[in-house]
């Protein structure tokens, strides 16, 4: 009964850390999150960890779920449709999102709907608040990067030796270049992924416009900017493109260019705020890229998906790793020897 209650804990550990580098990646909740708040008491504490179905058809009045609010991810119930999006609220909350001041939601900022086990979610309690407290970013990316190496090892691991009650494991050149190419290609793509931004502007459109800083007449345009910043320690090209339909980059320029390390630059853009009055946020969504390719390559791939200009780079990685290592001719070399006698104890031979 133990052995299974340490499998399931530490199935649910690898889900919620996979979970949440996928989630970084798509910039969204993905199968699992928890509770930040309470909102939700009584169905959802505060550190209550949730399931979450991504595919969810569309939701109902009375479901569950999970989508983007001024730039935050939240978790309430649907209480009502509208044409426009539907209509949201926290269980333990007096008021609707939408009475606050917030759109109706619509499908597309819907991450999944919450998983249910008659009417009740299906939860872990608290667990979410000991997870997000002990596990940082760093720790969990490091920590599939070890589920991933010990499975490469384990499947290794069947291709080893018996000598006189000791266990000998032996790792070629070739599976050690392959290990560290896994560990390569993970640290490109979690770097990457981890430059990419999404800035965002708030405002106000209200009949009392220009009484306040961010409060605007509507229907008036204005002009607001951001700053993108080369934080790394190697040159990124940088390509912007609008997040929502009020927003507008002025110059054309702004929309591609190159930072080398430590560099800034400034990006003018223009609003058109609504008719309606209503708080509103624009967002300008920043993809950056180290120029493995040329960049008339990566701004024709880039124009079907952001994601394809990464997927171009691997490919060119992986290739050239392959060459290295076939040029190299250290394949079948033994590198490492590890010898495990019963009494568990490890020797390495290099």
């Amino acid at each position: 009964m133990k052995k299974l209650a340490k499998i399931f804990l530490y199935s649910i550990l690898i889900l919620f850390i996979f979970s949440s580098i996928l989630g970084v990646f798509l910039n969204r909740p993905v199968f699992v999150s928890y509770a930040s708040s309470g909102s939700m008491v009584p169905a959802i504490k505060e550190g209550d960890i949730f399931f979450i179905n991504p595919l969810p058809g569309s939701p109902e009045v009375g479901d569950i779920v999970v989508f983007e609010m001024n730039g935050k991810w939240t978790v309430h119930r649907v209480v009502g449709e509208l044409s426009s999006g539907y209509i949201t609220k926290g269980d333990a909350n007096v008021a609707t999102d939408q009475m606050k001041g917030n759109s109706p939601i619509v499908r597309e900022n819907i991450a999944g709907k919450v998983v249910v086990f008659g009417e009740n979610p299906v939860l872990i309690p608290s667990a979410g608040k000991i997870l997000e407290k002990n596990l940082s970013g760093e720790i969990k990316i490091i920590f599939a990067i070890i589920l991933m190496l010990s499975g490469i090892v384990s499947f290794i691991g069947r291709k080893n030796e018996r000598k006189k009650g000791k266990r000998v494991i032996k790792l070629k050149f070739s599976t050690l270049y392959v290990l560290l190419s896994v560990i390569l290609l993970t640290v490109f793509m979690i770097t990457t992924f981890l430059s990419w931004e999404i800035h965002s502007v708030d405002y106000a459109v209200t009949s009392a416009g220009g009484v306040r800083e961010g409060w605007y007449l509507p229907g008036s345009s204005f002009e607001s900017s951001i700053t993108i910043r080369n934080s790394n320690i190697f040159p990124l090209m940088f390509y912007l493109k609008e997040g929502t339909e009020n927003v507008e980059i002025v110059d054309k320029v702004d929309e591609r260019f190159l930072l080398n390390p430590g560099e800034s630059r400034e990006v003018t853009l223009q609003i058109n705020s609504p008719e309606d009055t209503s708080l509103y946020r624009e967002k300008i969504i920043v993809n950056s890229y180290i120029p493995l390719l040329p960049e008339q390559v990566i701004s024709e791939v880039y124009q079907y998906n952001p994601v394809y200009p990464l997927f171009l780079m691997i490919g060119e990685i992986v290739v050239l790793l392959f060459v290295l290592q076939k040029v190299s001719g250290t394949g079948n070399v033994v590198a490492v020897r590890v010898r495990i006698k019963r009494t568990g104890l490890w020797r390495f031979k290099l």
